[in-house]
C-alpha cells in the first residue's frame, strides 16, 4: 500500500445478536497524533466513546460519535 492508499481492517467486536441494524461498521480515520487530535475533539465538545485504546506495538484507538449518532474511530498506527 503506497503512502495515499486505502486499508480495510476486519475484527470481532460483538456478537451480531448486540449489534443495531446499521451498527455493523465503523468508518476509521487514520491521525498522526492521537492524543493531540482527542484534546482538539474534546475543546469542540465532540462525544468521546471512552478512553484511547492502545494495542501495544499496533495501533491507538479513539471511537466517537458525530451529532447525528454515527459511531467513527481514530486510529494512530504505531
Amino acid at each position: 500500500m503506497g503512502k495515499d492508499g486505502a486499508r480495510l481492517g476486519i475484527a470481532q467486536h460483538r456478537s451480531s445478536s448486540e449489534v443495531a441494524v446499521g451498527g455493523n461498521a465503523i468508518l476509521t480515520i487514520t491521525v498522526v497524533d492521537i492524543e493531540k487530535t482527542r484534546l482538539e475533539f474534546l475543546a469542540k465538545n465532540v462525544q468521546l466513546i471512552s478512553e484511547i485504546l492502545e494495542l501495544p506495538g499496533h495501533v491507538k484507538m479513539q471511537t466517537f460519535k458525530d451529532r447525528d449518532g454515527n459511531t467513527f474511530q481514530l486510529c494512530q498506527l504505531l
